[in-house]
C-alpha cells in the first residue's frame, strides 16, 4: 500500500512532531556510530596553521511518521458525499481550500462510521489543522476507524501509543497496531515494525525480524525503509555487512529524494565502498542533499570544495556551505568556517570571526574546535 504525492506532503508536516521523541534516539545512535569509527576525517593541508578534521555524521534510522490515505471515490449519498465534500475542501479540489469546511464535513462522515473520515478528523485534530491540538480527540478518532480494521488508522492509533499523545505511552500497545497495520500491507506500518524490532522497543529486540519487516516496506517502495534497510547493510546489523547493498538501497531511496540516503550514498561515492570510488558522483548527491538544506551534506559539500574533490577547489564556495550548515547548527561545519576565518582562505581573514565560530562548535563539544580555540588564547 503506497501513497500519492498529497498524502506525503500531509506526512512530512506530521514529521515535525515525530522528531521531538526520535531526537534523542538518533543522537545516541551518532555517538555510537561515530565510537565505532563510521566517521572519516578529511583535513585541509596547511603546512602553518593546525587544521580541525571534518567527518561525516553517523547515519540513522527513522522512526514511522503519521499516514494518511488518499483514495478516489465518486461522489454518493451520505456518508460518503459528506466525506468527498471535506476531502475536496481539505485538498482544494474544485473548490477553495478550507480546513475549517474540511472539518465540518469530514465530521459529518465520521459520525456516521465512515472510516477513512474518522482517519481525517483524526489527523486533522492531531495536527491542529482547522480546530485546536487535541491528541486525545485524535486518539478517539483513529481509534473508531482502527476499529473498522482501516489501516491508516491502526498505523496513526500505533503512533500515538509509541509517544504518549492523548493516551498513556505504551510501547507494546503502539507494537500491536503497527503489526495490524502492516498485515494489510501499509508500507509505513511495515517500516515502523522494523523500526521496534530493530531497536527493542515494545517487543524484543530482534534484527532478523527488523531487516523483515524493513525488506517488506522497501518492495512496497517505502523510502524511508528503503534508506533504513541501507543502514543494516552498512552496519551489518541482521544481516552480513555489504556496502554495496548498501548502496542499492540508499540509491532507491535517494532517487525518491530521500535527503539522509542521498547524502549517505556521496559518502560512499567518496570513500569507494561498494561503488567505484568517483568524487564528482559524490558530489552530485551531496549537493542534491545540500540544497534540500541538509546541513550534514552541506558541511560535506564544503569539505570537497575544501579540498578540491569532484569539483575545482574553492574556499569562498567551501566557506558558503559551511556558513550554511554552521547556521544550522552543525558543529563541524563551525568549526570549519573558523579554520577559513583563520587564515583567510575563501573570506577575509579574521581572528575574531573564527574565536566566535570555533567557540560556537566548542560549546557542541567539538573537540578540534575546543583546542583551535584554546591555540588562539
Amino acid at each position: 500500500m503506497q501513497l500519492d504525492r498529497r498524502d506525503k506532503i500531509f506526512i512530512g508536516a506530521s514529521l515535525i512532531l515525530a522528531l521531538l521523541w526520535y531526537d534523542v534516539h538518533r543522537r545516541e545512535q551518532e555517538r555510537e556510530r561515530q565510537e565505532a569509527g563510521t566517521e572519516r576525517y578529511v583535513v585541509e593541508e596547511d603546512e602553518e596553521h593546525e587544521q580541525p578534521h571534518v567527518a561525516t555524521e553517523g547515519m540513522v534510522e527513522h522512526p514511522p511518521e503519521p499516514s494518511i490515505p488518499h483514495v478516489a471515490r465518486e461522489t454518493s449519498r451520505d456518508p460518503n458525499a459528506a466525506f468527498d465534500k471535506g476531502k475536496n475542501a481539505f485538498w482544494g479540489e474544485g473548490v477553495p481550500q478550507s480546513d475549517t469546511e474540511a472539518l465540518r464535513w469530514f465530521r459529518e462522515a465520521a459520525e456516521h462510521g465512515h472510516a477513512e473520515a474518522q482517519n481525517y478528523l483524526g489527523m486533522m485534530y492531531g495536527n491542529g489543522r482547522g480546530v485546536s491540538q487535541d491528541h486525545e480527540e485524535a486518539a478517539k478518532w483513529y481509534r473508531q476507524a482502527a476499529d473498522q480494521c482501516y489501516a491508516f488508522a491502526q498505523f496513526n492509533l500505533g503512533f500515538l501509543y509509541h509517544n504518549g499523545w492523548g493516551v498513556a505511552k505504551d510501547e507494546a500497545e503502539a507494537v500491536r497496531w503497527y503489526r495490524k497495520a502492516a498485515e494489510q500491507g501499509l508500507s509505513h506500518a511495515e517500516n515502523g515494525l522494523g523500526y521496534m524490532y530493530e531497536n527493542g522497543v515494545g517487543v524484543a529486540l530482534d534484527l532478523a525480524e527488523a531487516v523483515r519487516w524493513y525488506r517488506k516496506a522497501a518492495d512496497h517502495g517505502d523510502g524511508t525503509a528503503q534508506y533504513n534497510l541501507g543502514i543494516l547493510y552498512y552496519n551489518g546489523r541482521g544481516v552480513e555487512k555489504n556496502y554495496a547493498e548498501a548502496a542499492r538501497w540508499y540509491r532507491k531511496a535517494a532517487d525518491q529524494g530521500h535527503v539522509e540516503a542521498q547524502d549517505n550514498l556521496g559518502g560512499l561515492y567518496e570513500q569507494g565502498l561498494g561503488v567505484s570510488q568517483d568524487y564528482g558522483e559524490a558530489v552530485r548527491w551531496y549537493r542534491k542533499a545540500a540544497e534540500q538544506n541538509y546541513r550534514i551534506a552541506q558541511h560535506n559539500l564544503g569539505v570537497m570544495y575544501q579540498n578540491g574533490h569532484g569539483v575545482a577547489q574553492d574556499y569562498a564556495e567551501a566557506a558558503q556551505w559551511y556558513r550554511k550548515a554552521a547556521e544550522l547548527g552543525h558543529a563541524g561545519a563551525q568549526n570549519n568556517l573558523g579554520t577559513l576565518y583563520e587564515i583567510g582562505k575563501g573570506v577575509t581573514q579574521d581572528i575574531n570571526e573564527a574565536k566566535q565560530w570555533y567557540r560556537k562548535a566548542a560549546e557542541q563539544g567539538d573537540e578540534a574546535a575546543a583546542q583551535n580555540l584554546q591555540r588562539l588564547g
